[in-house]
């Protein structure tokens, strides 16, 4: 039978297998065979075997060595190194260590595959061309016998491809926006992956090339590290590795096909936020009828345009913070009023989009982290207070009464869950909602200034970073600084 292969051209492992050693070993083979009456069916019922053969060479894709000449297989041997050379640089063996050495039947093995690729940048006479003469390179990879795997069932094997769907409307997106379409080949993907987790050992044995190159006897049990190709799940791991990489540079996944990634560069300032925001258009009659409940479509229009003015506020102008918060307690009993209040609100706010967030340069020595709160007591339409809290980066400066830069780090403006009885109780909560904001910011800029943090102990890492509260409220001032704690008025928790 190895005869048999061998005339074919077909390569063929050479290490010993007890199934070759047996009488009735066999293989069964499929070719498909011309109708009878055309000439390349005459050729089969004259000699079926020499039909067979010629079938099997032209379908051959691996090469066998024994076929090839001395200088084909220098040329095979350049491009074994060339593998070899891969996987050195990806590191993909390490020692195993003896007491992590499993049993022979579970140690997977590794082969050549040696193939004529095409070569795009031939350099000189090709040692090989195809029929339509192109030149032609050889190809040599090494490939783990994955199906020896003793938990090959238990591997993730499927990966995704991208579809044919994805590919025309890549190209036809590119055409639309005249981009330039190229592609690339990378050299040893599958090795360039991440590595597997210490969960994952396989032990390998690597081929005597390999072996050579890494200065350790032939036959020698190693570590597998990476998803050589031939492994079940080595597709997979490269999708990921991909994946992560492609995310890590500012990449979105299409939600219909995995394999297709987006780059969007964001140009819209909240300038053009704000412009594309329209004003809640109210006819001659509506204004005549202020105190008039809203009806569901100005419902809509208001919570759209209140949304929208919430994000900006949030996150570049906190100056409108507190109007669009108490408008926003107003929505559900809303007015005519309210409406006219949020064009106002909206006009204050685009004409102010020339005003910038700035983030000043601090001095290099440690920072002060300071946190401002204040408190409106029942000045919602629901009887609930107000609180406003603003923290900043600054320098210890600050508390030498000195004119400082403050970089705004966070603002609030919101509405306090607690009921509040008095001014003094607002106060003492918007102080305790500061406060607690500003120990968590504390504790990361810790870390941004290579503290280290340990859980056990946040408040000793929270210490490495100077911060103070800042308050108007000469009540909360006095009860904080009395040398004897005690319990009088009606707010008695905010006292404690």
């Amino acid at each position: 039978m190895a005869e048999f292969i061998e005339e074919c051209g077909l390569a063929m492992s050479e290490d010993d297998n007890a199934y070759w050693k047996e009488e009735g070993a066999a293989v069964a083979m499929s070719v498909e065979l011309p109708h009878i009456k055309t000439r390349k069916g005459k050729e089969w019922t004259r000699d079926l075997g020499c039909f067979f053969t010629k079938q099997l060479r032209r379908q051959a894709v691996e090469i066998s060595e024994r076929r090839l000449s001395d200088k084909e297989k220098e040329g095979f041997r350049q491009a074994k190194q060339k593998e070899v050379k891969n996987f050195i640089v990806a590191k993909a063996f390490q020692v195993l260590p003896e007491s992590m050495k499993p049993s022979r039947s579970q140690i997977l093995k590794m082969r050549w595959i040696l193939t004529w690729k095409l070569d795009e940048s031939p350099e000189g006479e090709p040692l090989k061309r195809d029929a339509q003469g192109n030149a032609l390179k050889p190809k040599a990879r090494a490939v783990v016998l994955g199906y020896m795997d003793p938990l090959y069932e238990h591997r993730p094997t499927s990966s995704p491809t991208m579809n044919r769907t994805t590919r025309q409307l890549f190209l036809q997106s590119c055409a639309n926006k005249g981009f330039s379409v190229e592609k690339g080949d990378i050299s040893g993907a599958f090795l360039q992956g991440d590595e597997f987790g210490p969960d994952r050992v396989m032990a390998c044995e690597p081929l005597p090339e390999t072996c050579e190159a890494l200065g350790v006897p032939a036959h020698s049990t190693m570590m597998l590290t990476k998803a050589a190709y031939g492994l079940v799940e080595a597709p997979i791991q490269w999708f990921l590795t991909i994946s992560r990489f492609l995310e890590s540079i500012g990449g979105e996944q299409q939600l219909s096909d995995p394999c297709c990634w987006s780059f969007f560069k964001a140009e819209k300032d909240s300038q053009d936020y704000l412009d594309a925001v329209n004003e809640i258009h109210l006819s001659r009659a509506r204004w005549n009828e202020m105190e008039a409940p809203i009806n569901a479509a100005e419902l809509h229009q208001l919570r759209s345009v209140l949304g929208a003015l919430s994000w900006h506020a949030t996150q570049v102008a906190p100056q409108w913070s507190a109007p669009v918060s108490l408008l926003l307690t107003k929505i559900h009993q809303g007015t005519v009023s309210d409406i006219v209040e949020a064009n106002k609100l909206l006009r204050k706010a685009k004409l102010s989009q020339h005003q910038k967030l700035l983030i000043h340069k601090q001095g290099p020595g440690t920072p002060l982290i300071a946190a401002w709160a204040d408190a409106a007591n029942s000045n919602r339409e629901d009887g609930g207070s107000t609180k406003g809290i603003l923290v900043g980066w600054t320098t210890e400066t600050l508390l030498q009464g000195s004119l400082v830069s403050i970089s705004p780090i966070f603002w609030q403006s919101a509405k306090i869950q607690r009921a509040c009885r008095s001014s003094a109780a607002a106060e003492t909560h918007a102080a305790a909602d500061a406060e607690d904001e500003l120990y968590a910011i504390r504790l990361q800029a810790g870390e941004f200034l290579g503290e280290g943090v340990k859980l056990w102990s946040c408040d000793e890492s929270v210490k490495m970073v100077p911060g103070v509260l800042v308050t108007d409220s000469k009540n909360l001032y006095d009860r904080l600084n009395r040398t004897v704690l005690t319990f009088k008025g009606a707010e008695k928790r905010a006292s404690i």
